[in-house]
């Protein structure tokens, strides 16, 4: 994949996974750093300078409104669903601006870009996860390759499922269906991983968490 500045990978991370402690990342970004998002935007998906500009003005309204929504972060009383809720109404407002500036088939690039940054991010943080497992479980550098992506996946998937319901006051009916999903998210993450490792591997890995649990439980 064609490399990506740190910058815009920051700001990627942001506007997809709109965590707290990534916009605030972004509220303490260099002032230089929305131009080189501009740059690395306009080379990707050969923006004219119609679109630069507008760009640009999507850019900084998005910067805008994350600081704001991200302003109490650090405060004791902070309201998480109040900021999550603000930084979801400040992506889907980035996304309708740029939706309006490109045309479909830059959209789509765009999309496609941003896919592959995230999944190559969460990827990164599954290779930590599979480093744990590497002795316990005697893995190959060949599976702990293949399972890079089927744990990043998952990880991805558990996050989004969390981003989806952090705003909302969780009713029973919304609990279950939220760990409905999450389960459904674990028990694919493992069929995916009983199609890399054996079956002796597989028991060592479901001992391996069970030990992890009781250890956290204690």
């Amino acid at each position: 994949m064609k490399y990506v500045k740190l910058t815009v990978l920051a700001f990627f991370s942001a506007l997809v996974l709109s965590g707290v402690a990534l916009a605030q990342d972004e509220k303490e970004a260099a002032p230089g750093d929305a131009q080189e998002i501009l740059a690395e935007l306009t080379e990707a998906l050969e923006l004219n300078e119609e679109q630069q500009q507008q760009v640009a003005g999507h850019l900084q309204t998005f910067a805008l409104a994350m600081s704001e929504a991200t302003e109490t972060a650090d405060d004791e009383e902070q309201d998480p669903q109040a900021t999550l809720g603000a930084i979801k109404a400040a992506r889907a407002d980035f996304k309708k601006g740029m939706m309006s500036t490109l045309t479909e088939e830059q959209y789509q690039k765009y999309e496609a870009m941003i896919d592959a940054i995230v999944q190559e991010m969460f990827e990164d943080i599954a290779e930590i996860k599979i480093m744990d497992l590497e002795e316990p479980l005697e893995l190959t550098e060949e599976q702990a390759a293949a399972l890079k992506p089927i744990m990043g996946t998952s990880v991805r998937k558990l996050v989004g499922i969390l981003y989806e319901y952090g705003d909302k006051k969780l009713t029973a009916p919304k609990k279950i269906k939220m760990a409905k999903k999450l389960k459904a998210v674990k028990a694919e993450m493992e069929k995916g991983m009983k199609t890399v490792l054996s079956e002796e591997q597989m028991d060592k890995y479901t001992a391996y968490k069970e030990a992890q649990k009781a250890e956290s439980e204690g």
